[in-house]
């Protein structure tokens, strides 16, 4: 691209630097939402709480990352191995003969690494376009 531009450009060369940007960004988006996800996912396995019962429950955590749009990226972190396991550990559930089962002590394993995934991929993204 030259240094001057027609006025009858300028239009077109303003369409194609926004274009360049946002393919730009959604790149770096996806990165940062690809990082720390990882992270989150190595999290989740070093806090998961391991035990007879919850023998596969620490490796099975997963992650997916997907692009909806050029605007909106969604990331979904669940256990493969045992889906229903972690809202009983970090909640608690009700016994079959009445009462309640609290969260494991170890149960609010989840909790502290969703809020580290959202506080660390806004400060990534304020980063990335600061």
């Amino acid at each position: 691209m030259s240094d001057s531009i027609s006025p009858d450009g300028l239009s077109a060369a303003i369409m194609s630097e926004m274009d360049r940007f946002k393919k730009v960004s959604s790149q770096a988006l996806d990165k940062a939402a690809n990082e720390c996800a990882d992270e989150a996912v190595k999290r989740l396995k070093e806090s998961s709480p391991v035990g007879p019962s919850k023998k596969h429950y620490a490796k099975g955590w997963k992650k997916e990352v997907e692009r909806e749009s050029s605007e909106k990226i969604s990331v979904t972190i669940w256990n493969a191995k045992k889906p229903g396991l972690a809202h009983l550990l970090e909640f608690g559930h009700a016994k079959r003969g009445g009462g309640r089962v609290g969260p494991s002590p170890e149960g609010g394993h989840i909790e502290p690494v969703d809020d580290w995934v959202q506080k660390e991929y806004e400060s990534r993204v304020e980063e990335l376009m600061g």
